[in-house]
C-alpha cells in the first residue's frame, strides 16, 4: 500500500486538475473520464516500475509504449466529423496527455506531473483566449444554408452549367442537392456552405438571375 497510495494520490490530483477544465466546459471526457485514465495508466507503468526494480528484467518502456497505443485508441473515439468538421481533437489530445501524466506518476515523477498538469490547464484556457483575442477576425467564418429556387423546364439545358460555374466563382461547397421535376418547373434544393460574405455575392447574383423563381434561403 506504502508503494501505490502516494502514486495513486498524485494521479488523481493530476486528473482532476485537468478534468475539472474538460468537465466546467462540458466536453465528453470530463472529470471522470480524466481521473480514471490518469489512474489507469499509473496503475501499469507503475506494476512496470515495480517489476524492474525487483530485478525479474522487465522493461517499464515496452508497457508505456502499450500505454501510449491504447490512449490513441481511446483518443480516437472521442474524435467525430460533423458537417464538413471535424470536432473533438483537443479532447482526443487531452485524453492522450493526461494518460502521460499517469506514466510519469507510476515511474515516480510526482512534482513534474503535477507541475505538467497546470501547464495543460494554462494552455486550454489562456490559449483559448489568445485565439478569440487575436484571430477571430483572421478566420473565415464558414455557415450552412439551404437553398430553394425553381426553373422553367426549357430553361434547363442552359441552367445547369451556369449553376455550376456560379458556384465554382463564390466558392460555394455543396453538401446535398435534390432537382424535382413538378407542373412544369424544375425544383432545386440546395445545401450548402460557404463564408458569409461569399454567400451574400451568390445570393445576389442568383436572385438577379431571370430564370430563377420563388428563391428562398435560411441558416441552416
Amino acid at each position: 500500500l506504502s508503494f501505490f497510495l502516494p502514486k495513486i494520490l498524485a494521479a488523481m490530483v493530476c486528473g482532476t486538475v485537468i478534468g475539472l477544465e474538460r468537465e466546467l466546459k462540458g466536453k465528453s471526457a470530463g472529470l471522470r473520464t480524466c481521473i480514471i485514465v490518469c489512474l489507469a495508466s499509473c496503475i501499469f507503468s507503475s506494476l512496470a516500475f515495480l517489476s524492474s526494480k525487483s530485478g525479474d528484467g522487465g522493461d517499464p518502456m515496452r508497457v508505456i509504449a502499450q500505454i501510449i497505443s491504447g490512449l490513441g485508441f481511446l483518443g480516437a473515439g472521442v474524435i467525430f466529423r460533423s458537417e464538413g468538421s471535424v470536432l473533438g481533437l483537443t479532447t482526443g489530445a487531452v485524453l492522450w496527455f493526461v494518460g502521460a501524466l499517469g506514466a510519469m506518476v507510476g515511474v515516480e515523477l510526482y512534482e513534474s506531473a503535477i507541475a505538467l498538469s497546470f501547464v495543460c490547464v494554462f494552455i486550454l484556457v489562456a490559449v483559448r483566449d489568445v485565439e478569440s483575442l487575436f484571430l477571430s477576425n483572421h478566420r473565415k467564418q464558414y455557415v450552412y444554408y439551404l437553398c430553394y429556387f425553381e426553373i422553367d423546364q426549357e430553361n434547363q439545358s442552359g441552367f445547369q452549367k451556369e449553376f455550376q460555374d456560379l458556384m465554382e466563382t463564390h466558392h460555394i461547397t455543396p453538401k446535398t442537392m435534390s432537382v424535382n421535376r413538378l407542373n412544369g418547373k424544375i425544383k432545386y434544393s440546395l445545401k450548402y456552405v460557404s463564408e458569409s460574405d461569399l454567400q451574400e455575392q451568390f445570393y445576389f447574383v442568383l436572385a438577379q438571375n431571370g430564370k430563377v423563381s420563388n428563391l428562398e434561403q435560411v441558416k441552416n
